[in-house]
């Protein structure tokens, strides 16, 4: 279980109620979890739950009676995928080492939070989905790459690097 979990399955169980929320990992690119909490209490409760976390600098919605929770770490999160890594997140890193003086802006913007997350869900459905993604990701950057397009802002240590250089 990943800090970002841990954090809020902590949160979710000190409320209580009938039975505990469920926390699940976000259908939706924006956002990387989502709980049925606005389902079992009333909207104040859920409402006092998301300012607290987004005090905490966590970003959050409502969809079809969910709340879709997200956290724009620049790292992936403590307890998260750390490996293998295999060859299509070693074609990933060397693009960043190649294109580093080509890469983005310094704020990342809602394409890099969301390629994150992607990163991050994956990691918890382990080595083969982790390099899955890896794979499609390494073709979305040599396409923009033949656009003349900036890599995103993504840090190393996504594709078993260590932390970025800048």
């Amino acid at each position: 279980m990943n800090e970002f979990r841990r954090t809020l399955r902590l949160a979710l169980d000190q409320l209580g109620g009938v039975r505990p929320a469920a926390l699940r990992r976000s259908r939706t690119e924006d956002s990387l979890y989502a709980t049925d909490l606005p389902q079992l209490t009333d909207e104040a409760t859920w409402r006092q739950f998301l300012s607290g976390l987004e005090k905490k600098g966590w970003q959050g919605r409502t969809a079809q009676g969910w709340l879709l929770l997200g956290f724009p770490a620049q790292e992936p999160p403590e307890g998260g995928f750390a490996g293998p890594f295999g060859p299509e997140a070693a074609c990933c890193l060397s693009l960043l080492d190649r294109h580093d003086a080509d890469r983005a802006p310094e704020e990342p913007d809602e394409e890099t939070v969301n390629l994150r997350y992607r990163l991050i869900k994956a990691g918890e459905e382990g080595p083969e989905a982790y390099e899955r993604l890896c794979g499609a990701i390494h073709g979305e950057w040599a396409a923009r790459l033949r656009q003349h397009r900036a890599l995103p802002l993504i840090s190393r240590t996504f594709f078993g690097g260590q932390l970025n250089r800048r």
